[in-house]
């Protein structure tokens, strides 16, 4: 509160969203006051040292891993015949990570902050509920959503049901075919609680014992899409053995803050066979791809195809992949014995999957608190690794592969970087004006002495009821691309390793950034420090601005 305080800031700062691996630090940064100050209180070189020693406690969880492949070991074995840029060949090189983890996200996720809050003398973080009573006291103002993707359709491989997410509960033939963008809010007027859609009523039909290929999902769409399966709804083949309530308060009703981290990032859960049409749409990139690579000889792919299928089948009879989502099963802070998905319970994966930098979301929660008749500021961060692309922010506006889909109905958009995105999802546009992709991009300036870019743009909003959004609210925007050589899916102990001195530089090089911190000040309106306070200030700003290059995306509204 006192550094940002310095530039005035803080007192106008409405909501911080964030989505994957940026709720990681939103998480610790809200709820842990050692955290906070580590990051806030102090220099650049201050917040250098605690990002190194961040990172090499997070390293230490994954020192032992071996090279074990387990019962996968037969799809290790087949690394040297996979192409090297097939999805494929990058998830066997995980394996013996999967394998050490129990292939649970949320046994990593557990692991990396147990360590991580124990290195900077918080070891009650990993138990403390995201709730407003435990949100801290200097944020007292602010609210936070942890933005998330919810599972259409999920299998209980101990139940032997698929639940199929309805419209409404009067229709059994309208099954969502898309992920579902939702929030778990904590702060303002409304509390906390879950925002978006979070249908209450599921069909349940039996699940097969092995993976029945595009048949249990026959009408469902698959890439690439048709014009007869381009729809959010759907009637599941087979037959019904009735309509469910679902257990609508995941997670025992309150998240813990390791648990909503662990939901909003679970990066690989379109590998969990217990996502159905989310799994198979994945697959189905992945077999479409290799159709299309010339590079390929026809009887190698056919080789390849069907060891893909055998894959398939192996994770669906096994359910080997199944925690590499985050089940609503899980209540107790510690996740090693967190019971198996029932028929009634939610599966989440991360929340880039259906609204990139989580903007959509939060504009629509900022306009249900304080309306759309005044001007509103957004900040959104994104991380431009190895795609030399805007597309994670692109959706917001009207552009290019979103002509002729009205906001909040099925696309299937491109993805960050190269190729479509894993699953098709509802059209996140919520502003009217129209870019391309180099227009976009001639709208961005450098930030002098980083490498990060910024862009200042204008927009109007549309009408996206899937988000919650109403038209006619004028928004200035200020857009950070964080344009590094450093990934967003940082994972194994050399990995890490390798990458905690470009983390510690970059850290530092944005904290002490004045040129940022001029920008930011001048975009919000705030006013120039005093000469006493202006170190103060530049580093408090820029310090929170630091956390970018591990940020998926961040959202600021500012009255």
């Amino acid at each position: 509160a006192q550094v940002f305080s310095n530039i005035g800031l803080l007192d106008n700062i409405d909501i911080v969203a964030t989505t994957s691996g940026s709720s990681w630090f939103s998480s610790q940064f809200f709820f842990s006051d050692q955290y906070y100050s580590a990051v806030v209180d102090g220099t650049p070189e201050s917040l250098g040292n605690f990002t190194r020693v961040w990172f090499e406690a997070y390293a230490s969880t994954q020192a032992d891993v071996g090279t074990s492949c387990g019962p996968l070991q037969s799809l290790c074995d087949l690394a040297s015949t996979i192409p090297p840029t097939n999805p494929l060949s990058e998830i066997v090189k995980l394996i013996p990570l999967m394998v050490y983890f129990d292939f649970s996200w949320p046994n990593l996720i557990f692991a990396m902050f147990n360590a991580t809050s124990f290195s900077y003398g918080d070891t009650a973080f990993v138990g403390v509920d995201a709730t407003n009573a435990n949100k801290l006291n200097t944020l007292e103002g602010v609210d936070l959503c942890f933005h998330t993707s919810l599972a259409p359709n999920m299998r209980s491989k101990d139940d032997q049901t698929i639940s199929f997410l309805l419209e409404s509960p009067e229709s059994e033939s309208a099954a969502w075919t898309v992920p579902l963008p939702v929030d778990w809010c904590v702060g303002g007027a409304p509390g906390e609680g879950w925002t978006g859609k979070f249908p209450s009523e599921a069909s349940v039909y039996p699940a097969p014992d092995s993976w029945p290929g595009s048949s249990l999902i026959r009408d469902f769409p698959v890439y690439p899409p048709t014009a007869s399966t381009s729809s959010l709804f759907v009637k599941p083949v087979g037959n019904s053995s009735g309509t469910i309530t679902m257990n609508t308060a995941p997670f025992g009703g309150s998240p813990t803050a390791v648990q909503i981290s662990a939901a909003s990032s679970s990066t690989m859960g379109y590998l969990s066979e217990e996502l159905v049409s989310v799994f198979a749409q994945y697959f189905s990139l992945m077999t479409a791809g290799i159709g299309a690579d010339t590079s390929v000889p026809e009887n190698e792919k056919l080789l390849l195809l069907g060891e893909i299928e055998k894959v398939q089948g192996l994770f669906w009879e096994s359910g080997i992949m199944s925690n590499l989502a985050t089940c609503s099963a899980w209540t107790e802070p510690d996740p090693k014995d967190m019971p198996g998905c029932q028929t009634s319970d939610y599966w989440f994966y991360d929340g880039g999957y259906t609204d990139g930098p989580s903007a959509a979301m939060s504009l629509g929660r900022y306009q249900r608190e304080h309306g759309a008749d005044n001007e509103v500021k957004l900040v959104i961060s994104n991380n431009n690794f190895d795609t030399n692309d805007n597309d994670n922010v692109l959706g917001y506006f009207s552009t290019p592969w979103n002509q002729g889909i009205a906001p909040g109905e099925f696309i299937w958009p491109p993805g960050v970087g190269s190729g479509p995105s894993n699953n098709p999802e509802q059209s996140a546009q919520i502003f009217e004006e129209f870019f391309d992709a180099d227009g976009f991009s001639a709208t961005f300036e450098p930030v002098n002495g980083t490498d990060l870019s910024i862009a200042f743009v204008n927009a109007t909003t549309v009408d996206n009821a899937a988000f919650g959004v109403k038209a006619g609210q004028k928004v200035s925007l200020a857009i950070i691309n964080l344009n590094s050589d450093i990934p967003t899916f940082i994972v194994t102990e050399p990995v890490i390793t390798g990458y905690t001195p470009m983390m510690v530089e970059l850290a530092e090089t944005i904290a002490g950034s004045q040129d940022l911190a001029v920008k930011m000040k001048a975009f919000a309106s705030l006013p120039e420090p005093t000469p006493e306070d202006t170190s103060s200030a530049t580093s408090a700003f820029s310090c929170f601005l630091g956390m970018i290059p591990v940020l998926l995306g961040v959202f600021f509204a500012l009255l």
